[in-house]
């Protein structure tokens, strides 16, 4: 039997593919977080240490190695991480979350859905972004929401053999993020097993065995690292995993109240939920929008319990199963203090499911309301390029700069006005206005004469442009000014020879940022306490520190001219030598 690829399925690989690799190493490091992860890739390479390199001068890795492996390894060919090679992992596994998405979707219900579902996904902020980082969450992602649709198949098929292959998706997340990877593709299944009546001790006893059984690889790689960290490695393993959770860190780390999550899943689906927003206001007063309400009412648990019960005992699997997906992901998530937007990405190509069925839904019975949201989006794209022109000529009225942030304001104005852009970066700047341009005079295009795929384009297509204007060319010009490439610059040159040593205050804290660019040359001052070198530190933290260390003597060097990225002070440079006793 010969495997054929619909024609659909390569344009939505081709789409998401070109939406998401031609930008990926425009945009340098401008935060703690991409060369903190960067910079454990280096390391193996450098060190030639694949289970538990130490980098940022004694620091282990936090979390398990399987995406920093797979940095190294693209990595290998050039023989050094870059921003291009450090994100790619990210973007290939959005890219396969995308399309087994679709495949699973298009398989159990139609074409249209799947592609929407697919797109809705893709052009998410929060899932974007998180495509286009070097951090664990979107590998993770993949993971976890892979193994539900294996565990789906699996059980669609009548849960016959063992399901390997979700268990190797769990074993993947587990490898990514710790225990996690196979908590919540056990806690979905199981709760979605016992809702269609399957007995609890037998679901319980599977899915905990499933769970044990996506551990052992894992198991051997902490056992290698135990071996090789000790007690420090185990303890810092048990803070990440289960201190998170419970609320016991040793720092403070994103903490924050139980409305939380709900708020970052408003921003996270911009600019998507401006549409859910706008049509409420008018889908609500239809007939129609019974239909869908009518079983929105049954997820009220404290007065329809019945009704949300014989729904999942007896509803469509599908719907069953994608809502239970993303609801029991997100009160996993409420439940501990430690809450970032990232933790909730596994929910959201389930909520862009039922995303999709609502905008086919207003396509059918309000077609209003798209009109007026694809106007406001080609609105905005419009906006941005002509705001972006007056910068460029300095009509800006910089009367309207005041307060505390005037000097930062100006120096990105300057950045914008002063920055010299080739000729595909001038296309990329003018692609959203001409969109806009092409609807405005085309706008009437939906009507009743046209289908869904007429408005599945003219609904992307502005959005596509935005990303491209954005990350191509607007992002990469304004965050060299978060980036600290050139600092790292400066100090291989002004410090050539000498050892290089850095101190901040807070303990987990290093200059992630200068060091992936150095190479991870820095060294921690206080792990060492060398005789003699160059130290980099805080500016408010100097005085300080060298009152602490009578037995050294300093000599100031040099200051930067700008605050840095991870502790936004200026850098003080000292020379130091310890005194003889």
């Amino acid at each position: 039997m010969k495997f054929k690829i619909s024609r659909p399925y390569l344009w939505v690989l081709t789409i998401v593919v070109l939406a998401l690799i031609p930008l990926l190493g425009l945009s340098p490091f401008h935060s703690k977080g991409e060369p903190r992860e960067a910079v454990v890739a280096l390391s193996m390479l450098k060190y030639n240490d694949w289970i538990l390199p130490i980098n940022n001068g004694g620091d282990m890795p936090y979390k398990p190695p399987f995406m920093h492996w797979c940095i190294a390894i693209v990595s290998l060919s050039l023989g050094y991480v870059t921003e291009f090679t450090s994100r790619l992992p990210s973007a290939l596994s959005l890219i396969a979350m995308l399309m087994g998405g679709y495949s699973f979707y298009n398989k159990r219900k139609n074409t249209t859905l799947a592609v929407l579902t697919t797109l809705f996904t893709l052009t998410s902020f929060e899932v974007h972004r998180a495509g286009m980082a070097t951090r664990v969450d979107m590998m993770l992602t993949a993971f976890v929401v892979g193994a539900l649709y294996l565990f789906y198949r699996w059980w669609e098929n009548g849960c016959k053999g063992f399901p390997f292959l979700a268990v190797i998706c769990m074993t993947g997340g587990v490898l990514t993020k710790g225990p996690v990877g196979a908590i919540l593709p056990c806690l979905v299944m199981g709760i979605f097993f016992l809702l269609r009546k399957e007995p609890f001790l037998r679901t319980f006893l599977r899915f905990v065995c499933y769970g044990l059984a996506s551990l052992l690889v894992p198991a051997l790689w902490y056992i290698a690292a135990y071996y090789r960290g000790g007690d420090a490695f185990l303890s810092l393993m048990i803070e990440e995993n289960f201190g998170r959770f419970a609320g016991k860190m040793s720092y403070e780390s994103h903490v924050h109240p139980f409305t939380y999550n709900f708020m970052t899943l408003i921003t996270g689906w911009l600019p998507f939920s401006l549409l859910v927003i706008m049509s409420a206001f008018v889908a609500i007063k239809k007939q129609h929008f019974q239909q869908i309400t009518s079983s929105m009412k049954a997820f009220s648990l404290g007065k329809h319990a019945q009704k949300v019960l014989h729904w999942c005992r007896y509803g469509d699997p599908i719907h069953v199963f994608s809502f239970l997906s993303f609801a029991v992901i997100l009160v996993f998530y409420c439940i501990p203090s430690s809450k970032r937007s990232t933790y909730l990405l596994p929910c959201y190509p389930f909520m862009a499911y039922f995303l999709a069925q609502y905008v086919v839904w207003l396509f059918q019975h309000h077609r209003t309301v798209l009109r007026c949201y694809t106007f406001v989006l080609t609105a905005v794209s419009a906006i941005l390029t002509l705001a972006f022109l007056a910068i460029r000529m300095q009509y800006t009225p910089l009367f309207l700069l005041k307060g505390k942030h005037k000097e930062e304001m100006l120096q990105t104005l300057s950045l914008l006005q002063n920055t010299s852009l080739n000729v595909v970066e001038w296309f990329l700047v003018f692609l959203p206005l001409a969109i806009a341009l092409v609807w405005f005079v085309f706008y009437r295009k939906i009507d009743s004469k046209n289908t869904l795929k007429h408005y599945v384009v003219v609904l992307f297509v502005p959005v596509f442009s935005l990303f491209y204007a954005l990350e191509g060319v607007y992002l990469p010009t304004l965050l060299t000014r978060q980036n600290d490439k050139d600092l790292a610059q400066y100090i291989s040159t002004k410090f050539k020879n000498e050892p290089i040593y850095s101190y901040l205050q807070t303990s987990m804290l290093h200059f992630f940022c200068t060091n992936f660019y150095l190479n991870d040359n820095i060294k921690q001052f206080e792990k060492e306490f060398p005789t003699h070198g160059i130290l980099m530190i805080a500016q408010k933290e100097a005085t300080a520190f060298k009152q602490r260390h009578p037995q050294y003597v300093f000599t100031l060097k040099s200051v930067t001219t700008r605050k840095r990225t991870e502790n936004k002070d200026f850098i003080q440079f000292y020379s130091f030598y310890r005194k003889h006793k």
